[in-house]
């Protein structure tokens, strides 16, 4: 949970440039981050709630330019800061990436165009894109073919960027890319004159 409000009126500067009671500690808002928080644990990416509480808390404290996104990534995996230079390379060269993902849909290889970086504000950093359809994926909804993938739970040694290329959005909303995007910090994205997109 977000709170502007200080008992003592003391504030310090966090990320994103917003202003954080001095005493401030970040709680679980909602049920759907809830479940999410709880498939994370199954998967030892934390060890309990507390422990996500407090690395989000971490994160949401710390000054952007010291850029703590990607230093919480290289902590909690060694190829963290590689992968997301990869991801920014592969959107930059409009290159599809595959990769191995385990969710509540399943585990698969996963093969996408990918559009975005951006880091949400309890500090998760995900790259979005068009995820092409497998035979053997069953998805839980229709999302027109957007799929978002935390870099935290894709494995490097199971990372690959394909020669093929793309040169347009295949999602039908280009505003959930190019669009005002007020949750997230964009960290890297598509060029939208090589997708075709006009502003």
């Amino acid at each position: 949970m977000l709170s502007n409000k200080s008992d003592n009126g003391e504030y310090i500067k966090g990320i994103f440039g917003q202003k954080f009671p001095k005493d401030f500690h970040y709680k679980i808002y909602s049920k759907g981050e809830l479940e999410e928080v709880k498939q994370l644990i199954k998967e030892g990416v934390y060890k309990s709630i507390e422990e996500y509480e407090d690395h989000t808390t971490k994160i949401l404290l710390a000054n952007d330019d010291k850029n703590p996104i990607i230093e919480e990534s290289q902590v909690r995996n060694q190829n963290g800061r590689q992968l997301y230079d990869l991801i920014c390379k592969a959107i930059s060269e409009r290159r599809i990436i595959r990769f191995y993902y385990e969710s509540k849909g399943g585990k698969y290889w996963r093969k996408v165009e990918p559009y975005l970086i951006a880091v949400r504000e309890n500090g998760n950093v995900f790259v979005t894109g068009y995820e092409y359809p497998l035979k053997e994926r069953i998805k839980e909804k229709d999302n027109n073919g957007q799929g978002q993938y935390l870099l935290k739970k894709i494995d490097f040694s199971k990372f690959e960027i394909l020669k093929t290329t793309f040169n347009k959005l295949q999602i039908e909303d280009s505003n959930k890319i190019f669009g005002k995007l007020p949750t997230v910090k964009v960290m890297c994205r598509v060029d939208k004159r090589a997708v075709h997109i006009e502003d």
